[in-house]
C-alpha cells in the first residue's frame, strides 16, 4: 500500500522513515523548495506544498493511505484544509484517512479516555474536535490518534518551564515520546484498525514539579517556581492503543528518561 503523508515535518520525516524501512512506498509534502531538495537528496518523494493556496496534494491518492500530521498552527484555516484533503480522498477513491490529533481536545473536567465525548475549554483543542469531524466520514475509513505533549529530538522538556513562575506543581503530566507515537502509527496504518479514535501518551505521570524541576536541573538551566501544589488537571488514559494494537510504550518512566535523554 502506498503512503501519502501530509506534512514531513518532526513527527512526519522520522514516521515517512519508519514507513519506509516497512517497507512501504512514501509520498510527502513540505512547504519549502529547500527542505524539498534536501528530503530528495537523501532518497524521500517529496513535493512542495502550501496547504493556504488551497490547491489539491501533488499526488494520486487512488489506493493510497493518506496521513496527516499537520498541526493547527502550520495553517490559517485548519479545518477548511483538513475538509479540501478529505473532499480529494474521497474523489480519488483513498483507501484510509489517519490524522495525528491532540488530547488537547479533552478539557481539565474530562476523563481523558477515548470512550467520552471531549469537551474542549480552549480554542485549540475545539479546532481539533472540529477537525476531527471532519476526517471520521462514512466515506473513507479514518483512524484518529489523540497525541499528549510531545517529547523528543529537539524537544527537551527543560525548555518548556525553565525560569518560569507557575501554578499547580502537583498536576500530572501527560507525555508521550516521539518514538512511541511514530511505533503506534505504523501499527495502525499496518493493521488498518479503521474507525477508531486512540488517545497516545505514556502511562506514567509524575508531578509537575518533579517532572519539569528534574528536567530543568539535568539541563542545568533555571528551575520553574511553582506557587502552589494543587493537582487538578486531567489525566490521560493512553492505555486502550496498547490493547488495541499490540504495541508498548517504549518510554514509560519518565524519570528515568531523564537520566539519559539527549539536552
Amino acid at each position: 500500500m502506498r503512503i501519502v503523508l501530509v506534512g514531513l515535518g518532526w513527527l512526519g520525516e522520522p514516521l515517512a522513515a519508519s514507513l519506509m524501512a516497512a517497507g512501504y512506498s512514501v509520498c510527502g509534502t513540505v512547504r519549502s523548495a529547500d527542505k524539498a531538495q534536501r528530503l530528495s537528496a537523501e532518497g524521500y518523494c517529496v513535493q512542495e506544498w502550501v496547504a493556504e493556496k488551497a490547491e489539491p496534494l501533488p499526488f494520486d491518492l487512488l489506493d493510497c493511505c493518506l496521513v496527516i500530521t499537520l498541526p493547527p498552527s502550520s495553517v490559517p484555516d485548519y479545518v477548511d484544509t483538513l475538509r479540501r484533503l478529505v473532499l480529494q480522498a474521497r474523489q480519488q477513491q483513498c483507501r484510509q484517512i489517519v490524522m495525528v490529533s491532540s488530547t488537547a481536545v479533552y478539557s481539565d473536567d474530562d476523563s481523558g479516555c477515548e470512550l467520552s465525548p471531549p469537551s474542549p475549554d480552549t480554542a485549540r483543542g475545539a479546532l481539533l474536535l472540529q477537525a476531527e469531524a471532519v476526517v471520521k466520514t462514512d466515506d473513507v475509513p479514518w483512524l484518529v490518534f489523540r497525541a499528549a505533549g510531545l517529547i523528543g529530538p529537539g524537544r527537551h522538556p527543560s525548555r518548556f518551564l525553565s525560569g518560569k513562575r507557575t501554578a499547580r506543581g502537583g498536576a500530572r503530566v501527560n507525555l508521550v515520546h516521539l518514538d512511541d507515537v511514530v511505533r503506534f502509527l505504523l501499527a495502525g496504518i499496518t493493521q488498518r484498525c479503521g474507525g477508531q479514535t486512540f488517545n497516545l501518551c505514556s502511562p506514567d505521570h509524575p508531578s509537575r514539579q518533579d517532572f519539569y524541576s528534574r528536567a530543568c536541573q539535568r539541563a542545568g538551566v533555571a528551575l520553574p517556581e511553582f506557587t502552589d501544589d494543587s493537582r487538578g488537571g486531567k489525566q490521560i488514559d493512553g492505555q486502550r492503543v496498547v490493547n488495541a494494537l499490540g504495541e508498548t510504550y517504549h518510554v514509560s518512566d519518565w524519570m528515568h528518561w531523564l537520566e539519559s535523554a539527549p539536552i
